[in-house]
């Protein structure tokens, strides 16, 4: 066999192996796809497509504290596919796979293939074990990932296309999550900076225009991502009102939300620890909000420790391996500040993704290139946070797995597709259904309003009944307010509304302003005087107007 022949079956066969494993790593996200209904987040965000679908405009029409962008991705899939819960779900799935092949492709790109796989894997599984559906960030994280790679494709091939596209992902980027385009902003134009600067000091052209050359890469990736934000945006403020928009999406986000949802980060020593057996802290639920929150600052500290100690004893080639590490770090560090706003599992996701990423980027090669004694010790060392990083979630996965088959129908409601959905949720649907007409306005809110921990937005899209009020979405600091609440009893007026259902969550118990009544009662004393209750099914009471209101 000739030479040639065999590169080209090598290829072929690389090829087939590479589509298998990202095959593989789609049936690990579908294999959860079955997992109960997020209320909250996922709610909101199949909610806004439907009423996009039928004319409607974020900020002007319904309340959002977030970008647009996922709403309008919502609301083409259920214009293509119909509108239900599986499709969406589909969606979030191929979503959370890009993001994983975009890993891939940076690790193969700085790193190698096998270390690539490796990325690959560990990224479905951080993903796979969490119930993110309908989650902005994501696919803002996607563009972002491939966003970095093109500036990569470009360091290396010189080609001013990659920059071109890299920008184009930047401005997507930044219509699902502004705040994360402005981050994947940043770490490509810091790559592009440096792989301009790097390339004209080899080529020792220290004239003036060659020194422009690295700001000139920055603005060719710029003009796309403006072009990209300028026009996307532009349309959603100008049909639905720039200053909604503004103070929605940017005021609310930057200025109030994060004393009303912020949630106390891990203590960094475990109290008592050592009264504590390792399999108790092992399934206490701690140990993995230790790892979600430490883990990345732990490996951010590591690499910019290593770059610092490298760029002063001048021992870095700045290479494409570096430039690709240096980026993804950068991007991790931005990622990691909606989680110090609100730390859970969902605002953590995106900077543990990249803090693994940069594990793999630079500490893995440091330890297989390493030589003498250290190199075991590296190794060590590395399969053992690789093998606790990942235990975690493929417990989870296989919890959620057992638990929610993907086979299994847990659900009769059309919308959702057999998915599950809470019993007593979907008795208060059929229920709702059975004695409203057809887009008959209701109303879903909390047992109380002057204190609110979250609301089941969910059930407008389940129900198929549509919400009387914009403020769908009770937001804290918001819907707790006295105009608000106003505004809302003035709007189940005007649209007469017979029904409204109240979700019994509980009393907020957050650590945050959130769980201090406002003292405002204006929309509990209004349901309390002019509706009554004709139905309970757990959680959910059903209330009817009165007998001789209006």
């Amino acid at each position: 066999m000739r030479k040639h022949d065999m590169i080209g079956n090598n290829q072929i066969l690389s090829r087939i192996v590479t589509i298998l494993l990202f095959l593989g790593m789609l049936l690990i996200l579908l294999g959860r796809i079955k997992i109960p209904f997020n209320a909250f987040d996922e709610g909101f965000a199949n909610l806004n497509g439907t009423r996009i679908m039928l004319g409607e405009v974020p900020y002007k029409d319904f309340l959002s504290n977030y970008s647009p962008g996922q709403a309008y991705a919502e609301a083409i899939i259920f214009k293509v596919f119909g509108v239900s819960m599986l499709p969406a779900r589909l969606y979030d799935d191929l979503v959370q796979l890009a993001i994983a092949i975009g890993v891939y492709l940076i690790a193969k790109k700085v790193a190698s293939r096998w270390l690539a796989v490796l990325a690959c894997i560990i990224t479905t599984l951080l993903q796979a074990y969490q119930n993110v559906y309908g989650y902005p960030v994501l696919p803002a994280l996607a563009c972002g990932i491939f966003s970095i790679y093109c500036s990569l494709e470009e360091a290396d091939t010189g080609q001013r296309r990659w920059l071109f596209l890299a920008g184009t992902l930047i401005g997507i980027a930044t219509f699902f999550r502004w705040d994360i385009g402005l981050y994947a902003g940043i770490s490509v134009s810091v790559t592009v900076f440096l792989s301009h600067s790097v390339r004209v000091a080899r080529e020792g052209q220290f004239s003036t225009l060659a020194l422009l050359a690295p700001m000139k890469g920055v603005i060719l990736t710029w003009v796309p991502a403006l072009a990209v934000i300028l026009s996307t945006y532009g349309y959603v403020g100008y049909v639905g009102g720039w200053g909604d928009m503004w103070d929605q999406m940017v005021v609310y986000n930057v200025t109030i939300m994060r004393d009303f949802y912020w949630l106390p980060y891990p203590p960094l020593i475990v109290p008592n620890l050592s009264s504590v057996s390792i399999n108790t802290f092992w399934n206490s639920g701690y140990f993995s909000s230790w790892l979600q929150f430490y883990s990345p600052l732990f490996t951010y500290g590591l690499a910019f420790a290593y770059y610092v100690y490298s760029f002063l004893s001048r021992r870095v080639n700045w290479d494409l391996r570096h430039l690709g590490t240096i980026a993804v770090t950068i991007f991790g560090v931005l990622l990691f500040l909606p989680a110090l706003g609100r730390y859970d599992n969902a605002h953590v996701l995106a900077t543990w993704i990249t803090s693994s990423l940069v594990v793999v980027l630079l500490f893995w090669r440091i330890a297989l290139s390493s030589r003498g004694p250290a190199k075991p010790i590296l190794l060590a060392a590395l399969i053992g946070l690789t093998a606790v990083t990942v235990g975690w979630p493929i417990r989870g996965f296989q919890a959620l797995v057992t638990w929610f088959p993907p086979l299994g129908c847990y659900s009769q409601l059309e919308r959702a597709n057999c998915i599950y959905v809470n019993i007593y949720q979907e008795q208060a649907i059929e229920y709702v259904r059975t004695h409203t007409k057809e887009r008959e306005s209701i109303f879903v809110g909390n047992q109380r309003h002057d204190a609110i921990d979250r609301n089941d937005i969910a059930f407008y899209f389940l129900s198929d009944r549509p919400s009387a009020t914009r403020y769908t979405l009770l937001l804290r600091g918001v819907a707790t307010t006295l105009p608000v609440q106003k505004t809302i009893v003035q709007e189940i007026e005007s649209k007469n509304v017979n029904y409204i259902v109240l979700w019994v969550y509980g009393a907020p118990r957050e650590p945050n302003r959130g769980a201090i009544s406002s003292g405002v009662h204006y929309l509990d004393d209004f349901i309390a005087s002019n509706y009554v209750t004709v139905a309970q099914f757990g959680i959910y009471t059903i209330w009817a107007r009165a007998s001789g209101k209006p």
